[in-house]
């Protein structure tokens, strides 16, 4: 969940992937979204830092925007 004011809410990002047990991973349901991009957008549009700064807390990870932040 994210919250706040500057927040583009009233939807749910992803994709439901399912709860039958030939969709489940070791009994759990499939993540779809990585946390990684929440964060990384989170950390950039609402708290100012750089995609630099960013690269530096997840190293080897390029950030994809979805839309979290105005």
């Amino acid at each position: 969940f994210v919250l706040g004011g500057r927040v583009n809410g009233g939807r749910v990002l992803g994709e439901t992937p399912g709860l039958h047990a030939t969709q489940l991973v070791d009994g759990d349901v499939r993540v779809t979204t990585d946390y990684r991009h929440v964060l990384g957008e989170v950390l950039t549009r609402a708290a100012g830092l750089s995609a630099e700064a960013v690269g530096r807390v997840f190293p080897r990870f390029s950030p994809q925007p979805l839309g979290i932040i105005r």
